[in-house]
């Protein structure tokens, strides 16, 4: 696909505020342990969705997935479970420090190391550092990183501005979150690594018609394993607190709960956070040669839009004026970030382009030429022009070339141009030809 990094980084944008807001609907439960929605939700986003987008939008998915390696599938499995309890341990931390400041230590830190850990795993980092636009899109994850800590730092003040004020909510505990938001943001991370180790399962899918959406696959295997990590503590849970029963009846005393709103809610937190994996596949097929800036992008715009849901579900109320100064410092920072970064990944893809052009100009007009009198000394010649792995090699003997050889790769004669002999080679592929070719008296016609 050709790379369009504004187009991607809006669809990254959208996807992190379909996260920024899909935590919302929980505030609208009645009657319901944590556990109950959590997992209601996490049967949705993690499971159902999940094979319904794969479903409709890769063709001969059956086929794709006996055909995707196992180990690959596995240790898709296993990373996703990982992030699993990163994604429940966010849970955690939301009931007790808030929404605003759990996105941003927990993205904060999810966004450094996901965004990080893709290049360095997959030994590209040291190849992309060459890249021109790579100084600002490291610049950007630098700003981003800067813009998350000084949300951070106004998480911190705002604690304790809220201890020194009777606004002080219920259940507010600014430890234990921290606690719970370090282990969600460094277990979240390993959701970004899972999609890359999943890839393989995206290169059958696309070479089945999956197109853009050839990432969908890959979330069978990773949001199924952070379906069972969380299926296993949440009916843990249930089991303890003997809460399985608030999925067919709701406990007396509450006479705004209502099940069918509550499972309304859970559906739309899970059709929310699906949201985000499904706009970040396609985000980040469009980022060219950065692809590992979606990680850093979606992750940015999580937190400025949670930061924002924040504002508007008035978590901030009460705050002295340092407070305030800190968060509109970090949004400015995060917006500049996600510029950055955008913009690195748009002159990149714009150098990538120029390199192929100029290899492709290099292979086409470096071909070795025959002259007339080597035809008729019937002197075999050897014409390469490859492209995208695909090799066509040709001989000539006299005035005659031998069949066709396998492949897309065509060929034509008699002779052009000057009217003495030759051959005439047409080489097409599937991404593109080689052009046109005559090799009469040392001449080359396209």
């Amino acid at each position: 696909m050709t790379p369009n990094p504004l187009l991607g980084a809006t669809l990254l944008s959208i996807g992190g505020c379909s996260s920024a807001l899909c935590y919302t609907p929980q505030k609208r439960t009645r009657g319901w342990s944590w556990q109950t929605y959590w997992l209601a939700q996490a049967l949705v986003c993690w499971f159902i969705l999940p094979w319904i987008c794969a479903w409709f939008t890769t063709p001969h998915l059956m086929t794709v997935l006996s055909e995707a390696p196992a180990r690959v599938m596995v240790n898709t499995i296993l990373l996703g479970a990982l992030f699993g309890v990163g994604g429940t341990a966010f849970g955690i931390a939301i009931r007790y420090i808030g929404f605003s400041i759990t996105y941003a230590i927990a993205i904060g830190i999810s966004c450094v190391l996901g965004t990080l850990f893709t290049p360095l795993l997959s030994g590209k980092l040291a190849v992309l550092l060459v890249r021109t636009g790579t100084g600002w899109v490291l610049g950007g994850v630098a700003v981003a990183t800067i813009g998350i800590l000084v949300f951070g730092l106004a998480g911190w003040f705002k604690d304790a501005d809220l201890r020194n004020s009777d606004t002080m909510p219920e259940g507010f505990h600014f430890g234990k979150g921290l606690f719970f938001c370090v282990l969600a943001g460094v277990l979240s991370a390993v959701f970004g690594i899972s999609l890359d180790v999943g890839k393989p399962i995206a290169v059958i899918a696309a070479a089945h018609g999956a197109g853009q959406f050839e990432g969908n696959v890959v979330y069978i295997f990773s949001c199924g394993g952070a379906f069972f990590s969380t299926a296993v503590y949440c009916l843990f849970l249930h089991i303890r607190q003997t809460t399985l029963g608030e999925y067919i009846g709701l406990p007396a005393g509450d006479s705004n709960a209502s099940l069918p709103v509550n499972f309304a809610m859970a559906g739309l937190t899970g059709l929310l956070w699906y949201g985000q994996f499904f706009l970040y596949g396609l985000g980040q097929v469009r980022m060219g040669e950065y692809k590992f800036t979606s990680w850093a992008i979606n992750n940015a715009m999580i937190v400025f839009f949670s930061a924002m849901v924040g504002l508007l579900m008035r978590e901030w109320k009460g705050c002295r004026p340092r407070t305030w100064a800190a968060l509109v410092t970090a949004f400015i920072l995060l917006i500049v970030a996600v510029g950055l970064m955008t913009y690195g990944n748009y002159i990149g893809s714009i150098q990538v382009a120029q390199e192929g052009k100029t290899l492709f100009d290099a292979k086409v007009h470096h071909l070795p030429l025959i002259s007339s009198g080597s035809l008729g000394q019937r002197q075999p010649t050897q014409a390469t022009c490859q492209d995208s792995e695909r090799h066509c090699l040709s001989d000539q003997s006299g005035d005659r070339a031998r069949p066709d050889p396998p492949g897309n790769c065509r060929r034509s004669s008699p002779g052009h141009g000057s009217g003495r002999p030759g051959i005439r080679l047409r080489y097409r592929f599937s991404k593109s030809a080689c052009g046109t070719r005559t090799y009469p008296s040392g001449q080359v016609h396209g």
